[in-house]
């Protein structure tokens, strides 16, 4: 038996035992005590920007500044259409300058109407209930303010983002859906804005006064 290795291997030990951090081998497990480590601190959950946002493409020069309850990205930011979704994504404000629309039970795309707002009041005779209309400004153009909702499905109604949109995903009146729609007239041109909830929702005041909150520090034009 090597009784140097023996010993120099015990010295060893001894050392690492003093400093407190053990030794062993495979046959006689020593345990180790191990002092508790500070728990480490997780990112900070990311906060929804208040800042404004621009819109880099939008036919008609818009900035906003994004609700809270709405993620500060938009899902979309094209020529005719703007759109953020709430976190849990069932929530949206649109901003839509529709290039075409689908009149209810109709296949065939239309150029939208001179006048949008007599034309949505029109929709009553299809199904639609228009409550709660208000008038306001966005940007000192006179906008109008209507919570809409309807019996059945009118697709395509409110519009479409490009003239050859298939009908199915354009914008229109859903019986599941209340929208909180602002008609505003642009120049020659009317861009529509809203915000959707479910039917029934409980929290769809909150989101409502978000939107509007958004309209009145918005510029457009």
């Amino acid at each position: 038996m090597n009784h140097r290795a023996n010993r120099t291997t015990s010295a060893l030990c001894l050392a690492v035992i003093v400093l407190g951090t053990g030794c062993a081998s495979d046959k006689d497990p020593v345990a180790v005590t191990v002092p508790p480590t500070a728990p480490s601190t997780s990112p900070a959950e990311p906060t929804t920007s208040q800042t404004p946002f621009t819109s880099r493409t939008f036919a008609i020069p818009f900035t906003a500044t994004v609700p809270g309850l709405f993620k500060p990205a938009p899902t979309e930011d094209t020529r005719t259409l703007v759109s953020w979704a709430a976190a849990d994504g069932e929530r949206y404000i649109r901003v839509l300058l529709p290039a075409v629309l689908y009149r209810p039970d109709s296949t065939s795309p239309q150029q939208p109407p001179a006048d949008y707002l007599s034309y949505l009041r029109s929709l009553t005779s299809a199904g639609a209930a228009f409550t709660n209309e208000t008038s306001t400004t966005v940007d000192g153009h006179s906008a109008t303010l209507v919570t809409a909702s309807t019996t059945r499905s009118l697709d395509g109604t409110l519009g479409c983002p490009g003239p050859q949109t298939p009908i199915e995903v354009c914008f229109g009146l859903q019986p599941d859906l209340a929208l909180r729609i602002a008609v505003i007239p642009v120049g020659t041109s009317t861009v529509i804005a809203w915000v959707r909830t479910e039917q029934d929702d409980p929290e769809a005041a909150t989101y409502v006064a978000a939107f509007e909150s958004m309209l009145s520090q918005a510029q457009l034009g």
